[in-house]
């Protein structure tokens, strides 16, 4: 039940932004894992990752976020407005909620799929030997947490002392008010004991965000402290994070790169197939 409800929840493709005018006709129609389109950062592949994919006489090209993601245990994503952080926090929800499910529609398979070509010569030879993503560690469970949402409904007064049980109590609120409170202690001890994936979106975008900042930091730093055993994606615009005192310990930092020809024809490419 739990899983069903993230597929359904992380599913939905909110197209406000997009068009405002057709949104709300066009919502029902689309999913996300139909037109997502894989995410590239702008740190290049190393020699290592290109021997690993068997990779010898192509250039190098950019790791996605999903390689990563896959690359580092505490990670924060950084990104512009629209760059698809909130996105990619939405899709690999989706796809490991879906692989557990056994879902066709989204699961590892579509998490990973191959990278888009960004000229003619390319997309001719990846098409004669597609390069996957990586991702090692099989079907996580996962637990997407909007951070303003905890903001609003978790954090204690203005300067108070916070720690992961806040944010625990939160994650089981929410799943207590979706009738879901039965799975409360099966979730913690599945995340404290064989690890999960926790996903927190827009560590800069809470309310008050500049007088919550240490709030925010050192909650997330005491749950990452507490579940070990956990993985945790953090996203955040870039020039917030570049503030020193928002930085979290221990956690690598990854820059998404704006949307490469290959990835404009793909996404178009989908787009459209799937409205017909």
């Amino acid at each position: 039940a739990y899983l069903h409800r993230v597929f359904v929840q992380a599913g939905a493709l909110s197209l406000a932004g997009v068009d405002r005018k057709t949104a709300s006709e066009a919502e029902a129609r689309l999913n996300l894992g139909a037109v997502y389109t894989a995410l590239l950062t702008q740190a290049s592949e190393t020699p290592e990752r290109m021997i690993r994919a068997e990779i010898a006489d192509v250039e190098q090209r950019r790791l996605s976020a999903v390689d990563q993601l896959n690359g580092h245990h505490r990670l924060v994503l950084l990104g512009d407005p629209g760059s698809g952080k909130s996105t990619f926090v939405n899709f690999v929800a989706l796809c490991m909620a879906g692989e557990v499910l056994g879902d066709a529609r989204a699961n590892l398979a579509l998490l990973t799929a191959p990278l888009p070509a960004d000229d003619e010569r390319r997309f001719e030879r990846d098409q004669q030997k597609e390069r996957p993503q990586l991702w090692d560690h099989g079907p996580l469970l996962p637990v997407r947490v909007v951070l303003r949402d905890f903001a609003a409904r978790g954090l204690p007064a203005k300067g108070k002392r916070v720690n992961a049980e806040h944010l625990w109590r939160f994650i089981a609120a929410e799943l207590k008010a979706a009738a879901l409170g039965d799975f409360v202690p099966h979730l913690k001890q599945e995340l404290l004991e064989r690890g999960g994936l926790l996903l927190l979106d827009g560590l800069d975008e809470v309310p008050e965000a500049e007088e919550r900042r240490a709030q925010i930091r050192q909650v997330v730093a005491d749950f990452a402290a507490s579940f070990q055993s956990c993985r945790i994606l953090v996203t955040s615009r870039t020039y917030a994070y570049q503030k020193q005192d928002w930085r979290l310990p221990g956690f690598a930092e990854a820059v998404l790169a704006p949307f490469s020809p290959g990835q404009i024809r793909r996404f178009v490419d989908r787009w459209y197939a799937h409205i017909a």
